[in-house]
């Protein structure tokens, strides 16, 4: 809601920081990571990937934020600052939930590397390599 009243730096890393988050299409990974864990609700693999996905989706966006900034103590602090003021931190500006805020800037401050940014032609062979997997696999248990 006090947008309005942050300096230029902050406006900058938060801005850098969900703008990541859209171009990577981090919705539509979440919604499918909720939608893989609803169907295999009693694997505790499908816990781990709705986690791990946003872990790296974070760790992608503070990148982001990074680049933008170039000051990690700076960055730390901003995210510092939202998670104790969790009342000024609303669903649309969640970039410092209290729950991963520490790791995130353990990992900033430390300059440890974020994730590789892979091209779409990554992504379709993962996913053809992944569909044959599972073709296989139904095929094999369909034919014994």
């Amino acid at each position: 809601a006090g947008w309005r009243d942050w300096d230029q730096r902050r406006l900058r890393a938060v801005l850098a920081h969900e703008r990541a988050h859209v171009a990577w299409g981090d919705f539509w990974v979440q919604l499918l990571a909720r939608v893989h864990g609803a169907i295999f609700w009693f694997s505790p693999l499908a816990l781990w990937l709705q986690n791990r996905l946003t872990v790296l989706a974070e760790a992608a966006s503070d990148d982001a934020a990074l680049a933008e900034l170039d000051d990690r103590p700076g960055y730390a602090e901003i995210l510092l600052h939202f998670a104790a003021h969790p009342q000024h931190a609303s669903a649309a500006v969640a970039m410092a939930r209290t729950r991963t805020v520490r790791r995130r800037v353990e990992r900033i401050l430390s300059g440890a590397a974020g994730p590789i940014r892979s091209g779409w032609r990554h992504y379709a062979v993962t996913a053809a390599a992944v569909l044959c997997a599972a073709a296989l696999a139904a095929g094999c248990s369909v034919h014994a």
